[in-house]
């Protein structure tokens, strides 16, 4: 205060001699004493700054339902303030750790305060759990179908103390639909499964990361509704996001139709990412009372398609145009590998499309090194994401030993590529074309009162009698006699399951055998078989068992495998590459195409 006065004193007698010096005869009134100072006022603290919130949602790609997209009244997210990285508490108050602020009104309130005085990092997920202590460990399952979402970091002070949190999916949505097509039944679904999936795991909020644990699981969702394709509905599922080749076990789609099961593999080449939405549209097989037996007609099929005049540009390798839009694989191989020379076979495998969709023409081919020896007519097809191709093919190669090979054609292009195998073995595309033989073969085999699809898999009880009707053609037109067996089998031996594919949990049980005598002069014969399984073996859903015939002619010991006879199936193809669809189309269901008959092997399970 005594300083205060002194300056302004101080002043005053400046001024004064200033004003001498200018007016000498002048009377000049001294200033008036200044009145003593105000008392200074001592300025309040300043207010504490505390830290708020502002989250926004990152949509789903593409844009869906049944996630989260905008916040609701009571929502609450979990927050961690820190001095940079998780683990490290802003100021070590162990308070900023797991801080839930609720939403209430189109506002946000952090539900601790947490004064600002320093720059920090705030960190979020959703939803808040108080059961969480570890940011970089933020428990995940799949059981509620929650959809977790993360923020990425925001940073604050005193001066910007509103956390600007973009918050992201944690998981992948995965979404089924499944088209009728001229499936000829009520077509009611009543539940769609997701079989081998990890249910648990740990997020990393500061990445991302999903950290897997936990045995695989079956996650079912029930359904109550009538197939109709004119208005196909999705059924959701959010699930953690797994690399499928990777996965501890196969995992597939399994879904119940009129309380029949169908199952679809997910091929080992997807990847199912977080914040994406992946939608897999699966197509019933038909089926019609009774496929017309039709008379093949190998002149036509001798020579059809197995001499177009094709540009072929090889696209195996990576940096090749193609190499990242489409590529191919080889999954089982139901039929078995009996190839025979001058009979048809059903080849099967996958084409994945890697961008928006894959349009154009696919066939099948036959290499001996780098020459191809044989090929068969192509046929028009859409991939979106993947579609199984099976092939009914007529084999003129001499025996020997050659590789499958798939080549495809995109819409408006004149030039074949040959795509990547990546995801498959060598092996799984070698095939060995046997000589003519007089092995009896079968047109049909299914579980008596169903009618036969290779994609179903059907259900028995332990100990319960049971019959397989069969169909068997006897082409070589010789006399079949001796006995067929029932083999109900899980072997990874390279003719159905890949060899790679062994867990270890493998059998090949018998469950039934009747003797047959069929003269030479009958073409088609018709019969069943009892069975029984007595042995009981546990559902695996990972490469699910089935039933396959054997013959054993009179005074042999060799058992052998009753190849598929689709000859009659190959025949129903006769036209169809000029307007059907392979598979089907979004835009033209009506121009499905799919293999129908030829089926010598059934999926077959024990009832729970």
């Amino acid at each position: 205060m005594k300083m205060k006065i002194e300056k302004l004193l101080v002043i005053s007698l400046l001024s004064l001699t200033i004003f001498s010096c200018s007016k000498e005869d002048d009377i000049i009134d001294l200033p008036v004493t200044p009145p003593d100072p105000e008392e200074p006022v001592t300025p309040p603290d300043p207010k504490p700054i505390y830290l708020s919130i502002n989250p926004v949602i990152a949509g789903i790609e593409p844009v869906s339902r049944g996630i989260i997209t905008s916040f609701t009244d009571n929502d609450r997210i979990g927050l961690f303030l820190t001095a940079g990285e998780l683990g490290t508490n802003y100021q070590d108050n162990p308070e900023a750790a797991n801080v839930p602020a609720m939403y209430q009104q189109g506002s946000w309130k952090v539900e601790k305060d947490l004064e600002l005085s320093e720059e920090g990092t705030a960190f979020a997920y959703y939803p808040y759990s108080d059961k969480v202590l570890d940011g970089t460990a933020i428990p995940l399952e799949i059981e509620t179908q929650t959809d977790y979402l993360y923020a990425t970091p925001s940073v604050v002070d005193e001066k910007n103390p509103i956390a600007q949190v973009g918050m992201k999916h944690a998981l992948s949505l995965i979404s089924v639909r499944i088209r009728k097509n001229d499936y000829q039944h009520a077509g009611r679904l009543t539940k769609i499964e997701v079989l081998d999936v990890q249910a648990e795991g740990a997020l990393n909020i500061s990445s991302g990361e999903v950290t897997k644990s936990g045995a695989a699981i079956t996650y079912a969702v029930n359904r109550d509704l009538v197939l109709d394709d004119e208005d196909l509905v999705k059924t959701q599922m959010i699930m953690l996001p797994t690399v499928i080749e990777e996965a501890p076990g196969n995992i597939r789609f399994q879904i119940t139709v009129d309380d029949k099961y169908y199952i679809w593999d997910v091929p080992k080449s997807h990847n199912w990412e977080a914040g994406k939405e992946y939608t897999y549209t699966l197509n019933l097989s038909k089926t019609p009372e009774e496929l017309p037996d039709l008379e093949l007609d190998v002149d036509y099929w001798t020579k059809y398609g197995k001499d177009d005049n094709i540009q072929i540009e090889d696209h195996t390798q990576p940096g090749s145009a193609y190499y990242r839009v489409v590529d191919v694989e080889m999954g089982a191989h139901p039929y078995g590998r009996t190839v025979v020379q001058g009979e048809s076979y059903i080849f099967t495998g996958v084409v994945n499309d890697r961008k928006n969709g894959f349009k154009g023409r696919v066939k099948y081919s036959l290499w001996q090194g780098d020459r191809m020896v044989e090929q068969f007519p192509s046929y028009y097809f859409e991939s979106y994401y993947y579609n199984t191709v099976e092939i009914p093919c007529f084999i003129t190669s001499r025996p020997g030993t050659y590789k499958l090979k798939m080549l495809l054609k995109a819409e408006g292009s004149n030039t074949w590529i040959l795509p990547s195998e990546r995801y498959s073995e060598e092996r799984d595309w070698m095939i060995t074309v046997q000589a003519d033989n007089s092995m009896p073969s079968l047109r049909s085999m299914n579980v008596e009162s169903f009618k036969a699809n290779g994609g179903l898999i059907q259900s028995v009880k332990l100990n319960i009698p049971f019959n397989m009707e069969f169909t068997i053609t006897n082409r070589a037109a010789v006399t079949l006699k001796g006995e067929i067996k029932a083999v109900w089998h899980r072997t990874f031996n390279g003719d159905f399951f890949n060899e790679s594919g062994n867990d270890g949990n493998t059998w090949a049980d018998e469950i039934g055998r009747m003797a047959i005598d069929i003269p030479s002069t009958t073409d088609v014969y018709k019969g069943k078989l009892p069975c029984t399984i007595s042995t009981y073996r546990a559902n695996v859903k990972k490469w699910v068992p089935s039933v396959s015939f054997y013959y054993r002619a009179e005074g042999s010991n060799t058992w052998l495998l009753m190849r598929s006879d689709s000859d009659s199936e190959l025949q129903r193809w006769k036209g169809v590459d000029e307007d059907k669809i392979i598979g089907g189309s979004n835009d033209y269901p009506e121009k499905w195409w799919g293999v129908l008959g030829g089926i010598n092997y059934q999926y077959l399970e024990l009832e729970d």
